[in-house]
């Protein structure tokens, strides 16, 4: 029985002539479709075999044993595919392979890199949060944003002057109920709040916000749904999305922390914010393991039994317990 999804026609590399087919990480989700699965795709055109790889930002489909991905790009050109095309496909699960290759090409396609030697393999994460004080939460967080500045020039129209990180927090998130009025100066104030402390670039800041595309934003509101479970597999399927949105600020090596930012903004209480800190509170800190999918993939869980160990019981705060989990945490790291 076959099932359908968008297959979305790409070149291997920006400016190569090689063509491939991406699959939009929702399907994956939606169907379960695992990583080395053996797929056929009727592409109404003509019909392709492969092996699903969802390794990496964007799952897409690689050559069968003995195939090439030469092959695959003949019979798309043969019919008249070209680069950018998308088309609705059939698909049927035809298996499983293991231990498929992927092409090099493709391996470093996504900042959210997933390799052999991956962090994940022997990262363990750890609870630091059982003699937490939960009382001080607040004053101890606002004493610590340091460098918050209301007159700073990225926060413009309803967010100007804002008064301090978390009412800026509070702001992004009320302004997100609301998708359909979500702008250029929503996104700019959401990366002012992720990267003030880091002390990014005001230049880079502003280029970010200046260079987005309106209609992007607005296509991937669309696109996505308006609550989801908390499911794995449905939060990785929507930072794996945002590969195909020309969103600034998120394609660089701090891609999975922002990402997860404006995730974590739009599904306040499911999406934890995936960081630099928030790893070292856990005990799961390795070069470069925030920019790892299999990292990303492990503490999601985890951030969400801190919050129902935690904070569920914790009414008094405005906040969801998975931000409050996400504020512990930095706090922890911070003031040990």
């Amino acid at each position: 029985m076959a099932d359908s999804l968008a297959a979305h026609i790409r070149r291997l590399q920006s400016a190569g002539t090689t063509l491939y087919v991406r699959i939009d990480p929702l399907d994956i989700s939606r169907l379960a479709l695992e990583h080395g699965q053996a797929i056929d795709l009727d592409l109404g055109r003509t019909r392709i075999s492969g092996l699903v790889k969802t390794s990496g930002g964007s799952p897409w489909l690689a050559p069968p044993p003995g195939g090439s991905n030469a092959r695959i790009t003949a019979d798309l050109r043969r019919v008249g595919f070209e680069h950018g095309d998308d088309v609705e496909a059939a698909v049927t699960v035809r298996g499983r392979t293991a231990g498929a290759s992927v092409p090099k090409a493709c391996r470093n396609e996504s900042p959210s890199r997933n390799t052999p030697n991956s962090p994940s393999s022997s990262i363990s994460m750890s609870d630091p949060l059982s003699l937490f004080d939960w009382n001080s939460l607040y004053a101890r967080y606002d004493a610590a944003c340091h460098g918050f500045d209301p007159t700073s020039k990225h926060l413009r129209g309803k967010y100007a002057r804002t008064a301090s990180d978390r009412a800026l927090y509070y702001r992004l998130v009320e302004a997100a109920c609301e998708r359909h009025s979500l702008d250029a100066d929503w996104y700019e104030a959401l990366l002012y709040w992720k990267l003030y402390s880091q002390r990014t670039l005001d230049s880079k800041i502003t280029k970010w916000g200046s260079t987005l595309i309106h209609g992007d934003l607005r296509k991937f509101l669309m696109k996505i749904p308006p609550s989801i479970p908390r499911e794995v597999q449905k939060v990785a399927g929507l930072v794996q999305l945002i590969d195909y949105y020309r969103f600034p600020g998120m394609r660089t090596p701090t891609a999975l922390p922002v990402r997860t930012t404006l995730l974590h903004v739009l599904y306040p209480g499911v999406v934890p914010i995936f960081d630099q800190m928030v790893l070292k509170a856990v005990g799961a800190w390795r070069e470069a393991a925030n920019q790892d999918m299999a990292v990303l993939r492990r503490y999601v869980p985890h951030a969400w039994v801190l919050a129902d160990r935690h904070t569920r019981q914790r009414s008094v705060f405005k906040k969801t317990p998975v931000r409050l989990v996400d504020i512990a945490l930095w706090l922890t790291r911070n003031f040990r």
